[in-house]
């Protein structure tokens, strides 16, 4: 189901495509689209406090400290919810590496509803629990 149109939508941006958004990089085209239409519709954007967490790890010091900086402008999402104790939605997943721990626990604040949308240009495959808008860079998640 979609949220209502007339609410501020709440859009929560995966580590990869924050990393694009606040490196020093070009940003694909595909993605200063999306972004354009969420700052027109005012949508509320966060970080996961676990793609904080991930971004400490970085190896490269002085990236790692730019990245950090600039998250600070974001909104972490408050309290999200752990996917520890929900055997179903664990059922669905591979946990192999700490990088797919932090991707799960991010889709799991999707399939709780803690956001409307989340914003990443991976495809992970959990088509069963999210209902899934793929363009040709984006891929959107909502429950």
């Amino acid at each position: 189901m979609l949220p209502n149109p007339l609410e501020k939508p709440i859009v929560l941006l995966d580590t990869n495509i924050f990393i694009l958004r606040e490196d020093n990089k070009i940003i694909p085209q595909e993605i200063q689209t999306l972004l354009k239409i969420l700052e027109k519709i005012k949508a509320e954007i966060l970080i996961h406090p676990m793609s904080v967490r991930e971004l400490k790890k970085d190896k490269n010091e002085n990236r790692r400290e730019i990245i950090l900086s600039k998250m600070k402008l974001y909104q972490q999402l408050e309290s999200p919810p752990e996917f520890l104790e929900d055997k179903i939605f664990r059922s669905k997943l591979t946990e192999g590496n700490e990088h797919e721990k932090i991707d799960n626990n991010i889709l799991y604040a999707v399939y709780k509803d803690a956001v409307e949308f989340y914003y990443t240009g991976i495809k992970i495959y959990l088509i069963d629990f999210f209902q899934i808008l793929c363009f040709k860079y984006q891929i959107i998640f909502w429950r």
